[in-house]
């Protein structure tokens, strides 16, 4: 009994939290024509209950076959656009993204990097190791570093992450619930312009989709070894997308709290115990490897490595974005001891600055402006974007084209479309207080805002956990069409039956005295 009342309390916090900056995306970053993203969102919200209803009402008598076969044919367009837009998009990122991409090739190609970057951010070391394995290959085929390659692996890496919401979908709730996530897959934008964005904010996508899939298939296993294997393997996803990107760790404490809302106290220890155990395995293994290749010495770590209290002091600043004043102030300090004190100094002279109400709206204003406000993510919004092809997309997804406004309004209206449900599905919650695969969906997406709130934030790290917010829109259509409004008006009419019996007897009592 006290789990459904949990589970209301958390979506009720959530809710709660999140209304406000909900309506402030909607009238004050939704461009410069708020209403012509409204009207978008309006539109895509009843398509989608259209198509949740057409899913539900037809697809629902097919064959699984049929429908597997039909999603087949939406998967191989999705891929087939997302290679498109590989090759119409190719550009060089001068941010990390390059950086990254310099470091694997400079090798293959006979080059010496003057600096080591690494030692300023090794946490972008594992996508480094992915590159570098992947060129030597490419490199040993067709003898070119060229960036086309990266970005072909970027569209599979991106298509690999839907495909398990396929399968999520499918495991959840049936395969013409499926099918209704492979058709909002294939018109959400973002996936299609991400191909360009060679870097942690993709490449982490299927990791979340992988672990969670993992994570629910042991759920609902009925072999012991089985399930045992399926967590162990959860485990050991989420821990590589940790080395990844580090938002993906939210998802570990995500299972963690499911699990102690959906199973026995016991049952819950012994399966965090094996999740948990796996995770630091991982960790500790992957670790050991890298401390074996030698890319950062620990002179250099010492003397240059960003301590983590610096995304934080950047979190502080302004929007709470990347701040270059900060890094180079973080970076004026002699090694890593130094520049903890000093950010951590900073930290404390801001929150002074802003009091308890000028923090408040700090966070209001990041979370608002700079995190959950862009239906675009925003890409092409770090660095510079170079692009190396005259394609006619140019004009759609730079801010500078010609038809941007068109692209811009139909992400921002999706994105409306997004949040608008997913404040339904948290007042569904509220109401029904079930713990199913949506609330774990909802646990990491809370995760991410608290996280981002502290954080050094861009909208583009909610980019990696885009597929868990189209899970909860697509599960929140299916909520909708499932109400049975004739239950809902029988239960108005006995209602208000009710209520006129009781204001006539009353009435009656009334005369008598």
């Amino acid at each position: 009994m006290i789990k459904p009342i949990l589970s209301r309390i958390f979506q009720g916090l959530f809710f709660l939290s999140f209304v406000w900056i909900y309506f402030s995306v909607i009238f004050t970053n939704s461009g410069d024509e708020p209403w012509i993203a409204i009207l978008v969102g309006i539109a895509i919200l009843a398509i989608g209950i259209g198509a949740a209803y057409f899913c539900k009402k037809i697809v629902a008598k097919w064959s699984p076959k049929i429908i597997h076969s039909i999603f087949a044919g939406i998967a191989i367009i999705i891929l087939s656009l997302l290679i498109y837009f590989s090759f119409s998009l190719k550009a060089s990122l001068i941010w990390d993204a390059d950086e990254v991409y310099r470091a694997a090739t400079a090798p293959l190609n006979g080059e010496q990097l003057a600096d080591n970057y690494f030692a300023i951010y090794p946490n972008n070391i594992f996508i480094l190791l992915i590159f570098k394995i992947f060129y030597k290959i490419i490199f040993a085929i067709t003898g070119s570093t060229d960036i086309i390659y990266i970005m072909i692996l970027n569209a599979v890496i991106i298509f690999v992450g839907i495909i398990f919401m396929y399968l999520i979908s499918v495991k959840l709730w049936g395969p013409h619930i499926g099918l209704l996530t492979g058709i909002v897959c294939l018109f959400f934008a973002p996936f299609y312009v991400y191909v360009a964005y060679y870097y942690t904010d993709t490449f982490s996508l299927p990791f979340i989709t992988i672990a969670i899939y993992l994570y629910l298939c042991a759920i609902d296993s009925k072999k012991k070894i089985g399930k045992y294997l399926l967590l162990v393997g959860s485990g050991f996803v989420i821990a590589l997308g940790f080395k990844l990107k580090a938002t993906i760790v939210i998802l570990l404490v995500a299972v963690i709290i499911h699990l102690f809302l959906s199973q026995k106290i016991r049952t819950a220890l012994k399966y965090t115990g094996v999740i948990a155990a796996s995770f630091i395995v991982m960790f500790l293994s992957y670790n050991i490897v890298v401390d074996q290749l030698h890319i950062v010495s620990e002179e250099e770590a010492y003397e240059k490595q960003m301590p983590y209290v610096h995304w934080i002091m950047m979190g502080l600043n302004g929007n709470g974005g990347y701040n270059a004043d900060d890094v180079l102030y973080t970076q004026s300090f002699p090694n890593i001891e130094e520049k903890t004190a000093a950010d951590l100094s900073v930290i404390k002279q801001r929150l002074s600055d802003y009091g308890f109400n000028g923090f408040i709206n700090h966070l209001t204003n990041k979370a608002v402006h700079n995190t959950w406000g862009d239906g675009t993510y925003c890409i092409f919004g770090e660095g510079k974007t170079v692009p190396e092809t005259n394609s006619k997309l140019w004009e759609f997804v730079l801010s500078t084209g010609k038809y941007y406004n068109i692209f811009y309004y139909y992400c921002q209206g999706f994105h409306l479309a997004i949040l608008t449900l997913l404040m339904i599905s948290l007042l569904i919650g509220i109401k029904k207080g079930i713990v199913n695969g949506t609330l774990l969906f909802k646990i990491a997406i809370y995760g991410l805002f608290l996280f981002l709130l502290i954080w050094e934030t861009r909208s583009r790290y909610v980019f990696g956990f885009a597929p868990l917010l189209l899970l909860i829109s697509v599960d929140t259509c299916k909520e909708l069409v499932d109400i049975n409004f004739q239950q809902l008006k029988d239960k108005f009419i006995l209602s208000k039956k009710r209520l006129l019996s009781k204001n006539k007897l009353e009435k009656q009592s009334q005369a008598k005295h």
